[in-house]
């Protein structure tokens, strides 16, 4: 039999040049290569997101930290001013002002959208748009 019947009783008769057989055989290939390229690039670009995502963390636990340590340092400076040290009164301006740009530094607006994705990102599997799959 030279004819295959398909499933809907159509028959599809097999090529009968070279020309079309190397055709065919084209067409599959770069059917299925495109397929594992698209498949490839959307996994890169999951995999950018979540870089992107690491790198905005980072950045806020490394301004977080310097938010911390600013008032740490300025209490220990108030402290030991206060119980007598007299070195430490001449630094604690200097630290006051590095305290409070570290507080300016910080933006309620980055803490928020962080939190904010990180809770997207664990309840709803990292879909941030409507109807994303």
């Amino acid at each position: 039999m030279t004819a295959a019947h398909c499933a809907l009783g159509t028959t599809m008769t097999a090529p009968r040049t070279v020309r079309a057989k190397l055709t065919r055989i084209l067409v599959v290939s770069l059917a299925l290569v495109m397929t594992l390229l698209g498949f490839a690039a959307a996994q890169q670009r999951g995999n950018y997101r979540n870089a992107s995502r690491t790198a905005s963390n980072a950045r806020l636990a490394v301004t977080l930290q310097g938010l911390i340590h600013g008032p740490q340092k300025e209490r220990g400076l108030t402290t030991g001013s206060v119980g007598g040290v007299t070195e430490f009164r001449p630094g604690l301006p200097t630290q006051r002002a590095a305290t409070d740009a570290a507080r300016r530094a910080l933006s309620v607006r980055d803490v928020l959208a962080a939190l904010m994705d990180q809770v997207v990102h664990k309840h709803i599997g990292g879909r941030t748009r409507v109807g994303a799959q």
